[in-house]
């Protein structure tokens, strides 16, 4: 069962989420009825039919995975950054999200589990 935001808020109080995670994430438009979210850090990736629900899915994912990271104790778990193509690929886009008006097809954001919404 997927952990969610608030338990791993209450995780972090336990194990101790490292105060300076911050994890690159991006939402990109793979069709008009398909959406598809990444971790770049983490190489965890989740596919939607909204940004919204794909920014859901993939957050609940990587809450789910840092917790049972740390739950084992293993924080070498936590190096497993996407292959070097996407994280290429991250770069370009943020690069070119700067210059993008419309958000719509493109969404980069930093998720924290310590500093994430309720």
């Amino acid at each position: 069962m997927p952990a969610t935001l608030e338990e791993s808020r209450r995780l972090e109080n336990k194990v101790g989420f490292p105060k300076h995670l911050v994890l690159r994430c991006m939402i990109c438009e793979e069709s008009p009825a398909s959406f598809a979210a990444e971790c770049i850090d983490l190489d965890i990736t989740v596919k939607a039919k909204t940004p919204e629900e794909a920014r859901r899915s993939l957050e609940s994912a990587l809450a789910g995975y840092l917790k049972t990271v740390f739950e084992m104790g293993d924080l070498s778990l936590l190096d497993r950054p996407s292959p070097l193509s996407h994280r290429l690929r991250y770069q370009f886009l943020r690069l070119k999200a700067g210059f993008m008006r419309s958000q719509d097809k493109l969404r980069l954001f930093d998720w924290s589990p310590t500093n994430c919404p309720a």
